[in-house]
């Protein structure tokens, strides 16, 4: 088989659908494995037929029951590859809490006015989440082989690990890539960890 370096490996990022925390403008990390919710389910059903063609030569997710089960719903007919480093980013003290409920504590405070960048309380910095999640992505690529020219991904994660793979493989900053629950990117790859090319084909 060829090298991946070989071929051009069209990557769709998919954040998983919608959960009951993020209809109430939760922190859901790493910490809540929280499954879709009816809405989210039936949203997903409903956008489908929007990501069925090209079927992906290769589908990979996170692994939380999030965005197990928006595979499961988008792909029904391929099994995923699970990336545990695509699980989103630890949230610490703030995890389940909303804007609503951290208002008046300091430390969310300092956090917001850090815009992120301070780590979160008993939880995981965005440094750390985002050499984390480019481990995963590397190690995906690692896998992704075949003797097409053109091969086709499709990454089903959260919306973190989708800011942290873009920000990192482009000159854009981290959330220049917020994305909402079904909605993602699609880009064009090529290269090795030391030398790569990417363009942002579409967003969605």
């Amino acid at each position: 088989m060829r090298d991946c370096t070989e071929n051009q490996i069209i990557i769709t990022f998919i954040r998983h659908a919608k959960i009951q925390s993020n209809l109430e403008k939760r922190y859901c990390g790493s910490a809540t494995d929280e499954d879709l919710c009816a809405e989210g389910i039936k949203n997903a059903n409903e956008k489908k037929e929007l990501f069925a063609f090209p079927k992906p030569d290769f589908l990979f997710c996170g692994p939380k029951k999030r965005c197990i089960s928006t595979a499961g719903i988008l792909y029904p007919d391929l099994k995923p590859e699970i990336i545990p480093e695509f699980d989103e980013i630890d949230f610490g003290d703030f995890n389940g809490k909303n804007h609503e409920e951290l208002s008046s504590n300091p430390d969310y405070q300092k956090w917001m006015e850090s815009n992120g960048e301070l780590p979160f309380p008993n939880g995981e910095s965005r440094e750390d989440f985002i050499k984390r999640t480019m481990s995963g992505f590397w190690k995906m690529i690692a896998l992704v082989s075949s003797e097409k020219e053109e091969i086709h991904v499709t990454v089903i994660a959260h919306g973190g690990s989708i800011m942290a793979i873009l920000s990192s493989l482009t000159d854009g900053g981290y959330f220049d890539y917020q994305v909402g629950n079904l909605n993602g990117y699609r880009i064009s790859f090529s290269g090795t960890k030391e030398h790569y090319i990417t363009e942002i084909k579409e967003r969605f």
